[in-house]
C-alpha cells in the first residue's frame, strides 16, 4: 500500500499549541544530553511559537491529514535584533531553518526533507544568498539529513560558543545547477 503523501503548509495560530506539544515529543530524547537548564529553555521555547511567527513562518508536515512534523522558517533580515539560540549566529542576511520536528513515530518517512526543502523553497524565493541552521551535537539524525541535503558545517561561525552546531547550504548551487566550494572544510 502507498505510503500518504507529505503536504507541507503554514501554519494557523490555532494549531501552535499543538505543535509545541510536538515539539516538546519529538525532543524530548535529548533532555538529558543537553543538561535540565538547556532543557527547560528549550521547552519555553516551543510555546513560543506565536512570538516567533511574528517575524517567521511556522511551517507543519501534514500525512495522511495529521500533523507529522513543523519547522520555522525566518526569511533574510527579518528578525528582531537580539534573538537567544543559534539564530544569533547565522549572519542576518541568510535564510535560517529553526525548530525542526518529526514527531518520533513517523522518523524516517522524508518528513523532516521535506519540511526543510519548503523552507530552501522560500529562502530562494526570497533571494538569501544562503540559508542556515544551528543544530545540536547529539542530533546525529538532523546532521545526518542536513548533510544528505548538502548543508556544510561552518565552525567558523561556532567561535565563542558550544552550543550549537551551525550549517550553511549556499543558495547558488539552486541556480546554476552546481554546488560552490564551502568556505569550511
Amino acid at each position: 500500500m502507498a505510503q500518504p503523501a507529505v503536504i507541507v503548509r503554514e501554519a494557523r495560530p490555532d494549531e501552535f499549541e499543538m505543535i509545541g506539544r510536538l515539539y516538546e515529543r519529538s525532543w524530548v530524547e535529548f533532555a538529558d544530553a543537553v543538561g535540565q537548564d538547556t532543557w527547560r529553555r528549550m521547552r519555553a521555547s516551543f510555546g513560543r511559537l506565536a512570538e516567533r511567527a511574528a517575524y517567521s513562518e511556522v511551517l507543519v508536515a501534514e500525512r495522511g491529514g495529521a500533523i507529522a512534523g513543523a519547522v520555522t522558517y525566518t526569511g533574510p533580515d527579518t528578525r528582531p535584533a537580539e534573538l537567544p539560540g543559534p539564530l544569533r549566529l547565522i549572519p542576518r542576511h541568510w535564510a535560517y531553518v529553526g525548530i525542526l520536528a518529526v514527531a518520533p513515530e513517523l522518523r524516517g518517512l522524508g518528513i523532516g526533507r521535506a519540511l526543510t526543502a519548503a523552507c530552501i523553497d522560500r529562502a530562494r524565493r526570497d533571494g538569501a544568498p544562503a540559508i542556515g541552521l544551528g543544530t545540536r551535537s547529539p542530533m546525529a539524525a538532523a546532521q545526518r539529513l542536513y548533510d544528505r541535503m548538502g548543508f556544510r558545517r561552518r565552525r567558523d561561525l561556532e567561535e565563542g560558543q558550544a552550543e550549537y552546531l551551525v550549517y550553511e547550504l549556499p543558495l547558488e548551487r539552486h541556480r546554476n545547477g552546481e554546488m560552490p566550494e564551502s568556505s569550511e572544510a
